[in-house]
């Protein structure tokens, strides 16, 4: 069984390929992560496109129980095709999220884990282990 939820409201964008463009295909999204140190979440996202052109790339995430989802902008390295970004949450909540991309005709792709959002645990305190020295 699905998941159904009823929002009141939305904020979006819609992006459009003309229709004189012969490309239609969505950029492709191969790899998605997110690493969590404290409350600092990390977000990567490796992303290609015959054209060669990535218009924008985009993370929308959510603190649990929250239902608000949250748009981190991530930036575009077109040498490494990965794009990366970080955002700060409250160190006791979990967050879902996923990716979107748009290359530069506006095809959308979305990255989701077998059709639900990504998932990453609370943060803990980093600990810090520094060197020693003890004088006589």
């Amino acid at each position: 069984m699905g998941t159904q939820r009823l929002y009141d409201n939305l904020q979006f964008e819609v992006y459009h390929t003309p229709f004189d463009n012969s490309d239609f295909i969505g950029p492709a999204i191969w790899n998605v992560w997110a690493d969590r140190i404290a409350s600092q979440v990390d977000f990567r996202v490796q992303v290609t496109d015959d054209s060669g052109k990535i218009e924008r790339v985009v993370m929308l995430y959510r603190e649990l129980p929250s239902t608000t989802w949250k748009l981190a902008e991530l930036t575009y390295d077109p040498l490494t095709q990965e794009a990366s970004g970080t955002v700060t949450v409250p160190l006791n909540t979990e967050v879902e999220f996923f990716a979107q991309a748009v290359d530069g005709n506006g095809n959308v792709s979305v990255a989701l884990s077998h059709g639900l959002p990504y998932f990453v645990g609370k943060g803990e305190l980093a600990t810090i282990y520094l060197p020693f020295a003890n004088k006589p």
